[in-house]
């Protein structure tokens, strides 16, 4: 299985995920960069400079255009970080606590999208506990949040 992804500046990137096998189970798994998301055809960054673009008030259809994604595919994305902006909240207040508790934000907004300021907190500050291994932010929010920056955490 391989595809293609887009990147900043319209970049195409070839990927093609490993897979592996459990040892107990024998279920097979895809394993994704960490700077992919699930079912996107856009990068972590791509992604995350579109929320970030809506966190700070810019429209939806001001965000497509610089980013040249279509509109809807936008209004899609934050919407679901807005979905699951509780969980992406609670995921980086665990991982700042754990790393840095004095970079934890205290700016209080209304908008669900503030659970971002959170994230890039907790990847900064895991980024000075443990140096550049951490790669760039928005891979580490990818792995803090375990792929799931636009996807309801499972139940039960």
């Amino acid at each position: 299985m391989s595809g293609t992804v887009r990147d900043l500046d319209g970049a195409r990137l070839r990927v093609r995920p490993d897979r592996a096998s459990c040892t107990s189970s024998g279920a097979t798994h895809v394993l994704l960069n960490a700077a992919l998301l699930a079912r996107r055809s856009a990068t972590a960054r791509v992604i995350g400079t579109a929320l970030t673009r809506a966190a700070g008030g810019q429209s939806h259809r001001r965000i497509a255009e610089a980013l040249n994604t279509p509109v809807a595919t936008v209004r899609g994305r934050v919407r679901c970080a807005r979905a699951t902006a509780v969980e992406l909240w609670q995921l980086g207040v665990q991982a700042v606590v754990a790393f840095d508790r004095d970079a934890l934000p205290t700016v209080d907004r209304a908008d669900p999208l503030a659970a971002l300021d959170v994230l890039v907190a907790a990847a900064a500050a895991a980024r000075r506990r443990f140096g550049h291994a951490v790669g760039p932010p928005w891979t580490a929010i990818t792995v803090l949040t375990r792929g799931r920056l636009l996807a309801r955490a499972p139940t039960g």
